[in-house]
């Protein structure tokens, strides 16, 4: 059972359970929607064959599914319907939605998880240090709106909002891609596991600088590198073996404290 959620919450959810619904400002409409951008008879959704069939009737505005305009449409969770400036979430309550978190997986904010919600919850969450973005991150290096993340049909879509220092997928620099479980996101020396449903192993689409796509092969296990910023721009990052520059500290130690020890046997021995 289908059901219909008002994006702006103007009205509660509409239940699809009969065989016929119109849509518009009219008084005889099933679904009455008072809002001047609609006909007063708008579209109409009939129920064929166990599936519910979105109509327009010839409206002044017309009638839009995920973007684009329809004339007949099968209605399926996860469709956004829009009729003038109303827009409503096609919802089925009887699948399991399934849910994404961004999980911070290194800096001073590892540990903290970032959960998106689901299907029926918001669509859209900026990144970045401005205090208005829905993730804020407040570090200097990042711009103030740095990226986007929006929800499609379950699908979970990453964008570059033409940051300073850029975006990162999988240690490639991306425009826009879509993300799976297991992705890792880096914002300047911030890294974030995506956190959801679907496969381990996926292939993923992404549009780099020079706007070329390309397919890359990604696994959900990936060794968490340590990231450092160059001094000369605190943007770009590079990765340094920090594990040996640790080894080499920990050599010349142990060099020094046997020297010491050869210098006091010598004392003694005199």
């Amino acid at each position: 059972m289908l059901k219909l959620h008002f994006c702006d919450h103007r009205q509660a959810d509409f239940w699809l359970t009969d065989d016929q619904y119109y849509i518009g400002r009219s008084q005889s409409d099933q679904l009455r929607i008072d809002d001047l951008s609609l006909n007063e008879r708008h579209a109409v959704i009939q129920l064929r064959k166990g599936r519910f069939l979105l109509k327009d009737l010839a409206s002044t505005t017309g009638t839009y599914v995920n973007g684009r305009a329809i004339k007949q449409h099968y209605l399926q969770r996860g469709d956004i319907v829009r009729m003038g400036e109303v827009e409503l979430e096609v919802i089925d309550p009887s699948s399991t939605a399934s849910r994404w978190t961004l999980s911070a997986s290194n800096s001073w904010l590892i540990g903290q998880d970032y959960p998106l919600g689901d299907a029926q919850s918001e669509r859209r969450w900026t990144i970045g240090r401005a205090t208005d973005c829905d993730i804020v991150i407040p570090s200097k290096h990042l711009s103030r709106l740095h990226a986007v993340l929006e929800l499609k049909n379950d699908r979970l879509f990453l964008r570059d909002l033409d940051s300073s220092n850029g975006t990162w997928v999988n240690d490639e620099r991306i425009l826009e891609c879509e993300l799976y479980a297991g992705d890792q996101i880096k914002i300047d020396v911030f890294s974030f596991q995506v956190i959801g449903p679907g496969a381990e192993n996926k292939r993923i689409k992404t549009h780099s600088n020079n706007e070329a796509s390309f397919d890359k092969s990604i696994t959900a296990q990936h060794e968490i590198p340590l990231w450092q910023t160059r001094s000369t721009s605190p943007g770009n990052r590079v990765q340094e073996d920090l594990y040996k520059k640790r080894w080499s500290a920990s050599i010349a130690a142990l060099f020094l404290i046997c020297c010491f020890a050869v210098w006091l046997a010598y004392l003694f021995l005199s």
